[in-house]
């Protein structure tokens, strides 16, 4: 009796069925795809644009460290909105949120 891999390999033909063989033929059609098309291209422009935004927070000397910011939020968060919550901590919480929203600078 041949296992999965021996007949798919040896029948090469359309009606070879099993999990194995359809392996086999999405690795061939992958490799056929990757061959015929390009990779793209890579804008630099763009990641140092988007490397920059997202290092931001991190250059501002002025305002408050975005450390602090986080666990502050962290500990509000689970003392006014843990696992059992009520609305009169759920509306405190939010309106904690609210003075951390307020303070955001805009940005263009």
């Amino acid at each position: 009796m041949r296992g999965r891999n021996q007949w798919c390999k040896s029948a090469r033909r359309k009606f070879a069925f099993g999990p194995d063989c359809l392996r086999q033929t999405r690795r061939r059609f992958a490799a056929k795809f990757a061959k015929e098309n390009s990779h793209g291209t890579i804008d630099n422009e763009k990641i140092d644009i988007y490397a920059h935004e997202a290092l931001k927070p991190f250059e501002n000397s002025r305002g408050e460290n975005p450390y602090s910011v986080q666990r502050d939020l962290q500990e509000t968060m689970q003392h006014n909105v843990g696992i059992v919550r009520n609305e009169s901590e759920m509306l405190a919480e939010l309106d904690h949120l609210r003075t951390y929203w307020n303070a955001l600078p805009v940005s263009a």
